[in-house]
């Protein structure tokens, strides 16, 4: 996620645990108990969770100047940080249902009759880490010049409001090189 960074991934895992029955949904077959994806959404602004801590500075860290503010402003800000995690193998066609699934646990949350459970989840935004696949030789900056690895992605990069490309280390893969891509994305927007 982070690059090849080490991070708290235990920590992040443990967190959708604890949110367990608030948002987010894990896809298994019906018969089996492996999960084989994952997706939720988790507030940054807690401090105290030092996998969102390093997330939050890793995106910093990559990010341009030019846009420093408007990203330290969401990471302490009521913004959530979408995790969307699955197997390559995973059917494409589950992409806009598990969106609409977790943007539904979202709503469901934010009427909630449990005033922590309601504020713990009314996002201004949201802010996703991903990556994406560019052609070689075609410029960062155009939505067309990369192929997403994961087709909710491109719903994300469609309704971002800012966003930026990062030169990661994984190697090229056929058809062009692994780039790594965060988007921050106006919750009205993506609710829309």
């Amino acid at each position: 996620m982070l690059d090849d960074q080490e991070f708290d991934a235990a920590g992040l895992v443990r967190l959708m645990i604890q949110q367990a029955g608030e948002v987010g949904m894990t896809i298994k077959n019906e018969d089996e108990d492996e999960v084989h994806g994952v997706m939720s959404v988790t507030p940054m602004s807690q401090p105290s969770v030092l996998s969102l801590k390093q997330i939050g500075d890793f995106i910093l860290a990559k990010c341009p100047e030019s846009m420093k503010e408007t990203f330290v402003k969401a990471i302490s800000g009521k913004t959530g940080f979408i995790i969307s995690e699955r197997e390559p193998n995973t059917p494409v066609e589950l992409a806009v249902p598990l969106l609409t699934l977790l943007l539904d646990d979202i709503q469901d949350a934010q009427n909630s009759q449990h005033e922590k459970v309601k504020n713990k989840y009314s996002f201004d935004s949201y802010l996703v880490l991903t990556k994406a696949t560019r052609a070689v030789g075609r410029e960062s900056g155009s939505g067309d010049a990369v192929t997403w690895l994961k087709a909710e992605d491109e719903a994300f990069f469609i309704c971002a409001r800012a966003g930026f490309e990062f030169e990661i280390s994984q190697p090229h893969r056929e058809g062009g090189e692994v780039v790594g891509k965060v988007m921050l994305v106006s919750a009205r927007d993506l609710d829309a």
